[in-house]
């Protein structure tokens, strides 16, 4: 059985925007054994890692960024992402859209209110992956991904004091929901057999306007 979505990875050939994006903006945390690769090369402390790599943390999750010629995007589909509330989230992009540096990174945003009175605020970055932002309660405990904060200056000096996360505070993404993937039609029920048969994970298929789609379940199963 599928426990945990662990990490995604996307590879990507620096991280002007990564860094500000998903830190300042989506509001993850920095993982601190990828902190040092973010330091000058002075320090006394040891690169993790391949050179150039960043992993950022929300909640139970991260996403990993391995340095890589070509960037690698989800364009066919989108990641959703969970908030306590979207304020902050909110808040970061209108000032992000308002700046006159003209250094956004992030293509566009859209706050959209759904059919069921729920706030989407949906997200593509300058790659190219969409993201979908909801509010909502955490949905795992068990598992805790760590994240610099600022009381890690000592250790990781400006690295803390531009990433850090206030030491009574969270982080303001609480974690990935889910991954969706647009694939072909008539496929929903081969898609369920192989995570079923091959990860033992927990699956079903729904129709929805005449056509299905595979869920893949991990962890705790919210069947509402």
């Amino acid at each position: 059985t599928l426990s945990l979505l662990e990490h995604i990875n996307f590879n990507v050939p620096n991280h002007d925007y990564i860094l500000n994006f998903y830190l300042n903006i989506l509001g993850c945390g920095l993982d601190p054994r990828v902190a040092v690769n973010l330091m000058d090369d002075d320090t006394d402390l040891p690169k993790f890692g391949r050179e150039g790599l960043i992993w950022v943390s929300c909640g139970p999750n991260q996403v990993h960024f391995p340095r890589d010629v070509k960037a690698q995007a989800l364009t066919a589909g989108h990641i959703g992402l969970r908030y306590r509330s979207l304020d902050g989230l909110t808040k970061r992009l209108i000032r992000a859209s308002s700046s006159s540096t003209n250094e956004k990174c992030f293509e566009s945003f859209e706050i959209v209110e759904a059919d069921s009175d729920e706030t989407i605020i949906k997200i593509k970055d300058l790659y190219g992956s969409v993201f979908h932002c909801r509010e909502g309660t955490v949905m795992s405990t068990k598992y805790k991904q760590s994240f610099v904060k600022l009381s890690d200056e000592d250790k990781f000096g400006d690295v803390a004091l531009r990433y850090g996360v206030k030491d009574d505070e969270s982080t303001d993404c609480r974690g990935i929901d889910y991954v969706e993937f647009d694939c072909p039609m008539a496929t929903a029920e081969k898609i369920a057999q192989f995570y079923e048969s091959i990860f033992d994970a927990t699956t079903f298929v729904v129709r929805d306007d005449n056509k299905k789609a595979a869920y893949i379940a991990l962890g705790d199963i919210d069947v509402t």
